[in-house]
């Protein structure tokens, strides 16, 4: 099998990934790619005991679990990665820097736009086209919600039909520094809590993180602050304050510093992706999300993605 992704190599910075949680599904799922995967989620997770809902300072529902690991994305990303490397060296080849650029439903063929190695750091970097055949293979295209493959077909194979919904809302994150909830300590890690539009919940390496939800009708003045990519003392005051506003039991651990990092991190969106068949001919299949049947007469299916993490990848698995 031959993995083609478009990103440099993982990220494992806990700071470019987001809070998940793993069911019990999907640790059946991890403990199905290999043993004792979802042992070694539980070790490094923090096991949820319950969602507690907030309107300031007010607890106004709490919905139990004690089944749901709370983690990041990147861990699994990273715990994923590392059973390959251990396991499947020689079975899985992982190859870094791979756009797609086009394909070839009918020849089999994929072409990449690839990475070349930096010269110069203040050079713009440069790619170099590369041609797969894919002729003795299956493609397993998972490039996301914004995906390439989808958008070919939807422009060459007959009958295939697409219909994208915007989720409406992004999110962007705050995070503490390590042991900063100390500070809040009517705050639990076993526990994650929403504030008004906020979600608390701690992560790896004892750091609380808070996501906040960045609705599109949010009134123009609050989206262009939370949306802005430059910190400002001004702009970090008045984060503070909405943060505040919003989630006054979780603000006290957030510094200066905390704040000001805010407005260079990316914000993460997605959308709401029916289409009318999941194949490409005998060739190609859509993978990457999670799909459920959504009008079984007509055979439709649905796809919930993301445009962020590894998203964009492209399994070519011999047959």
């Amino acid at each position: 099998m031959t993995i083609y992704e478009s990103r440099d190599g993982l990220i494992t910075d806990l700071q470019e990934s987001y809070p998940v949680g793993v069911n019990p599904r999907g640790a059946r799922a991890l403990d199905r790619a290999r043993p004792d995967m979802a042992i070694a989620l539980r070790k490094r997770g923090v096991m949820v005991d319950a969602w507690k809902i907030y309107a300031g300072r007010r607890m106004i529902a709490e919905v139990p679990s004690g089944l749901v690991v709370g983690t990041t994305r990147s861990m699994i990303n990273e715990m994923l990665y590392e059973e390959v490397r251990k396991h499947f060296r020689g079975r899985i080849e992982i190859k870094w820097g791979h756009r797609l650029k086009s394909l070839d439903l009918l020849e089999r063929r994929l072409v990449f736009d690839v990475k070349q190695p930096a010269t110069d750091p203040d050079l713009a970097r440069t790619y170099e086209e590369v041609t797969v055949e894919g002729g003795g293979a299956r493609m397993l295209a998972c490039d996301g919600v914004w995906s390439e493959v989808r958008a070919f077909a939807e422009n060459h194979v007959e009958g295939f039909k697409s219909q994208i919904t915007p989720w409406g809302v992004q999110f962007r994150l705050l995070f503490s520094k390590p042991g900063a909830g100390a500070l809040a300590p009517y705050l639990k890690p076993e526990n994650h809590y929403v504030m008004s539009g906020i979600y608390v919940s701690i992560i790896e390496g004892n750091v609380w993180v808070m996501g906040l939800g960045i609705d599109d009708g949010l009134p123009a003045q609050t989206r262009d602050l939370l949306l802005a990519t430059e910190s400002t003392p001004t702009r970090v005051a008045a984060l503070r304050a909405y943060v505040t506003k919003k989630a006054p039991l979780a603000a006290p651990f957030l510094t200066e510093e905390d704040l000001s990092m805010y407005f260079k991190r990316r914000s993460f969106r997605g959308a709401m992706v029916k289409v009318n068949r999941l194949n490409l001919g005998e060739w190609g299949v859509l993978l990457g999300g999670t799909y459920r049947g959504v009008g079984e007469q007509e055979g439709e299916m649905m796809k919930r993605g993301r445009g962020n993490g590894f998203d964009s990848m492209f399994f070519a698995s011999s047959t």
